[in-house]
């Protein structure tokens, strides 16, 4: 009787154990790309993850974001003006990432119209980043 409850207890433990640790191989494998990748580990492996889940180019984007300084420019003179046009970018979902993203993808477009250089105005981004 006791060992009964010993092994349902052991079986217990072991079917809701959390499997997080990834075998050796696969961490060993994750830090060569890592050491690969001329920037700090936590932005490569930002990567190395978007390029698993299959979400590389906003991922790429948000950590060439987050590898140069702000590109959202807040003048002393129009701090409202600016907060307002960089809360636009986040409005859905509260996320400077993905604020970073849509800034991104409306340069783009913007670019390709050719007025790159009066998006940036209007929106208070930062023409050098």
């Amino acid at each position: 009787m006791e060992s009964e409850s010993i092994d349902k207890d052991r079986h217990h433990r072991s079917v809701f154990r959390p499997r997080i640790r990834p075998p050796l191989f696969q961490i060993v494998l994750t830090g060569e790309f890592l050491a690969m990748l001329p920037l700090d580990p936590k932005l490569g492996k930002m990567l190395i993850m978007g390029a698993i889940f299959r979400c590389f180019d906003p991922i790429l984007t948000i950590v060439a974001g987050l590898s140069v300084r702000d590109p959202f420019l807040l003048p002393q003179d129009k701090k409202d003006l600016a907060g307002t046009a960089k809360a636009r970018y986040s409005a859905k979902d509260y996320s400077d990432h993905m604020a970073l993203v849509r800034a991104f993808e409306g340069w783009k477009d913007a670019e390709r119209e050719g007025s790159a250089y009066e998006y940036c105005w209007r929106n208070y981004h930062s023409i050098l980043v």
